[in-house]
């Protein structure tokens, strides 16, 4: 018979995640220290270690936790069964009522904590480089599907699929990054109007 998980040892390893979830949004993967996310969980050192043996395991258990829940929104956003520019419509309108809602929970403009994270520890740390590889390498799948989609339906104008959608895949980055750097959310006004200029739709 499997041995039941002390709630008190799960509640603090919750806790932890809950923790980087929030530091990170806020600030730099490298300004977090183990003692910051120690306090913000209410836990000491000795929980922290026993769970994780690393901040850098923390935040790759956070991100891939976060990645989660996110596949699972754009599943449904970019389903086969919705038109095409409706998925690129309903995805442009997401990331703008996102980034509204974290400018209010955290009282600066949060932009993408996939590319914050991916921008600090690219060359750092191969675990947390592959996971945000990964995320943008299904972004990119995600937008290619419907755009080949939209060129079969006639929605959307001949072109290379993946080229359009890696280009729209930096347009994202940048307009996340640019907002994040002038605390501003101006970069996203006529976001999702940008995403169809891009994809040669007027």
């Amino acid at each position: 018979m499997a041995a039941v998980a002390d709630p008190v040892v799960l509640d603090s390893r919750a806790r932890l995640i809950a923790a980087a979830r929030e530091l990170l949004w806020r600030n730099s993967y490298a300004t977090v220290s183990v003692d910051d996310l120690c306090r913000r969980a209410a836990v000491n050192k000795g929980s922290f270690y026993h769970h994780f043996p690393s901040k850098a395991e923390l935040a790759t258990v956070t991100f891939d936790a976060m990645w989660a829940e996110l596949r699972t929104l754009f599943d449904s956003i970019f389903s086969a069964q919705v038109p095409p520019l409706e998925r690129f419509a309903s995805y442009g309108a997401l990331n703008e009522r996102f980034q509204r809602e974290k400018q209010q929970e955290y009282d600066c403009v949060v932009g993408c904590p996939f590319t914050n994270l991916a921008s600090e520890v690219c060359t750092q740390d191969q675990a947390l480089r592959e996971l945000m590889v990964i995320k943008h390498t299904r972004m990119c799948a995600y937008f290619a599907t419907a755009i080949r989609d939209g060129q079969a339906d006639g929605s959307i104008p001949a072109g290379d699929p993946m080229v359009l959608a890696q280009q729209i895949q930096a347009f994202v980055t940048g307009v996340a990054t640019q907002a994040r750097i002038v605390n501003d959310l101006t970069p996203y006004v006529g976001f999702a109007s940008a995403i169809r200029r891009l994809l040669g739709v007027t």
